[in-house]
């Protein structure tokens, strides 16, 4: 979960950083909104590394299967519920 949360983050600075630079350009389409509102560059950041941390966090819990020691690198214990439902994957050789 921490690689894809600090992916998440070079991924937000690198695309604050050109949205900073498209501003100038894109500016004359902007209306009643300045080019550089922090509440919008801010409020966009958290949503999109909101939904990082959502989107990792589900199939870290899940790849732990109950595993104490992964909980504690997750951040927390999985749910029972969530451990309970799971099954090992098995294959089958095919002939």
């Amino acid at each position: 979960m921490r690689q894809s949360v600090v992916l998440a983050g070079v991924g937000m600075t690198l695309g604050l950083g050109l949205a900073l630079l498209a501003t100038r350009g894109l500016s004359n389409l902007l209306f009643g909104v300045s080019p550089f509102d922090l509440g919008i560059f801010g409020g966009v950041t958290g949503m999109l590394l909101g939904a990082a941390v959502l989107a990792s966090f589900v199939p870290a819990l899940r790849s732990c299967a109950g595993g104490s020691e992964c909980g504690a690198q997750v951040g927390i214990a999985p749910p029972s519920h969530i451990t309970t439902h799971l099954s090992p994957i098995t294959y089958e050789s095919v002939s």
